[in-house]
């Protein structure tokens, strides 16, 4: 299984020759499209308008209830994670996701260590905060 990813991302803003850094938005839907329209209307409430996209990673089908199919979605998944997370223009991250309970705490595993992730909730229409994954574990 190869899912359908999108790796927009936004250019680093440079400030008298110096790159000014950003948020990172991990957008991230499993067995649905993509969240970002969702995401965007949520971000001026959240304060994270400016942020860049890091990762726009969408998988629209099914996946099957088996290891080769969740192994493989997962270890794709991950390999995009990595191409980022440590990217110098991101300061912080930001998940904003769909799908089963068991992958942002992976993906906190991946990125907690070097940064701050702050994972939010979909309720009402509109993202909020739910908790955040660093170097201390998690904060709520």
């Amino acid at each position: 299984i190869i899912p359908a990813y999108s790796g927009e991302k936004e250019q680093v803003i440079s400030v008298n020759g110096a790159k000014k850094r950003k948020p990172g938005l991990l957008i991230i839907s499993i067995g649905s499209k993509s969240l970002l329209p969702q995401v965007q209307g949520s971000l001026e409430s959240l304060g994270l308008t400016g942020s860049a996209i890091a990762l726009n990673f969408s998988y629209e089908r099914f996946v099957p209830m088996n290891p080769e199919g969740w192994n493989s979605l997962v270890s794709n998944l991950l390999a995009e994670l990595k191409k980022v997370i440590d990217l110098p223009e991101f300061t912080d991250f930001h998940l904003f996701y769909r799908g089963p309970v068991a992958v942002p705490p992976l993906i906190g595993a991946l990125t907690g260590t070097s940064r701050k992730l702050t994972i939010y909730t979909y309720e009402d229409g509109l993202y909020s905060f739910a908790y955040i994954i660093d170097k201390k574990l998690i904060k709520g």
